[in-house]
């Protein structure tokens, strides 16, 4: 198993409210069994206090102690994280190469060199049918040219002894019975189910006859343990992610919370979070284990519905690769001359009020994904890993 360090809230009632300890922690996990934590971050103002913490931000600064323990006795190390961009000295940079002479081209070339080292794939500009954006370095959009393939390779290698392969949504959705009574869902978007007819009514009907079949509400004997693989998936709408999640589950919970900026001039300015709840739906549900695969061409609508997973009562597992890390619905700008930038504004939360903008969502095991020795030796690790997962530890991720 792979050596694991991440960022964990460690959030706990306390005896005494007016002594209050570090909430968060970098936990280190060697493999089976509990991590342990081997330091507390904590945000730190500079010596100016929050208007000099206001002017670091716009330069992208900020500063964090790293504790040796949660009640602050010992300081192991200042940290300080700066942006890749400077987005004030970005604008200095290329405001003189624009100026009235300057053709729609040149113009959609300046923009796109300036948002190209943000690697935000939500952060775009658009010129009538052409948009520019970046998405994390050594990740691919998903398209349908990369898809197709994927699928080819799956069907092929991870389906061949599979029982009653069946596509939906024009070939979006792909079901099977795996073998030792395991089911298999794929989902390569959120959306564009019903050909021409975009209604969410029409969505979710299509979406339903998938999930029907998937979950064995045709059959007699229903999967023990499911995969549901989100490695190519472009996104779309998330209620139709909340709407396979409750599908999963036979309580109620709550799969995040939304909240949106609300101040230009103040970074720390956001709305109330609201949160998004998962109510057990009608029709076949399955409540078992379940594994999710996922990479780095989940994005987007494939992220919110692996982060509405993540508190699901009953055993999930992530297998794979960090999802994109693009979570926020799209705010768009109209500018003078008829482009149009993309912006996202929203922060999805975690019940911790963790997010995952930017790095992804991590595994709980790490695999390789699609990569060129995967294909040439006809590989899918991850596949394998999640089918032996279900098989001997129910879905447990330790």
């Amino acid at each position: 198993m792979s050596n694991v360090l991440r960022m964990n809230s460690v959030r706990r009632k306390r005896r005494n409210l007016a002594s209050t300890t570090v909430p968060d922690a970098i936990d280190f996990s060697e493999g089976p069994g509990p991590a342990r934590a081997v330091v507390y971050p904590e945000r730190e103002l500079p010596p100016g206090g929050v208007p000099a913490y206001l002017a670091a931000r716009k330069c992208g600064a900020r500063s964090f102690v790293l504790w040796a323990d949660e009640d602050r006795r010992e300081r192991v190390a200042t940290v300080v994280t700066e942006s890749a961009v400077d987005w004030h000295a970005q604008r200095d940079r290329y405001r003189p190469t624009v100026d009235a002479g300057t053709t729609p081209d040149e113009l959609f070339a300046v923009f796109s060199e300036m948002v190209e080292p943000l690697h935000d794939a939500h952060v775009a500009v658009q010129d009538g049918d052409r948009v520019f954006a970046r998405p994390r370095p050594g990740t691919v959009v998903p398209n349908g040219k990369l898809d197709a393939r994927i699928k080819k390779f799956i069907v092929e290698r991870d389906l061949g002894n599979a029982r009653n392969l069946q596509d939906f949504a024009g070939g979006r959705i792909t079901c099977a019975d795996l073998p030792g009574g395991q089911g298999y869902l794929r989902i390569s978007g959120f959306g564009g189910y019903a050909g021409d007819d975009t209604s969410h009514a029409a969505q979710l009907a299509e979406l339903d006859r998938a999930l029907d079949t998937a979950l064995g509400g045709e059959r007699s004997r229903r999967p023990k343990s499911l995969i549901i693989d989100l490695r190519i998936n472009g996104g779309g709408s998330d209620a139709l992610g909340i709407h396979i999640a409750e599908r999963l589950t036979d309580s109620p919970y709550v799969a995040y919370s939304k909240r949106a900026r609300n101040d230009p001039a103040d970074p720390s300015g956001h709305t109330r979070p609201r949160p998004v709840h998962v109510t057990p739906a009608q029709g076949p549900r399955h409540t078992g284990p379940v594994a999710v695969l996922t990479g780095g061409s989940t994005f987007s609508a494939g992220e919110t519905f692996v982060q509405a997973l993540m508190d699901r009562p009953g055993r999930t597992v992530r297998i794979g690769q960090p999802t994109q890390g693009v979570f926020s619905d799209v705010m768009t700008r109209k500018l003078p001359g008829g482009m149009s930038a993309w912006l996202p504004n929203e922060e999805f939360l975690t019940r911790s009020g963790r997010t995952f903008d930017g790095t992804g969502i991590p595994p709980h095991l790490t695999e390789p994904v699609f990569t060129k020795e995967e294909f040439d030796e006809k590989r899918d690790s991850a596949f394998d890993r999640a089918v032996n997962v279900l098989r001997h530890h129910g879905g447990a991720t330790g």
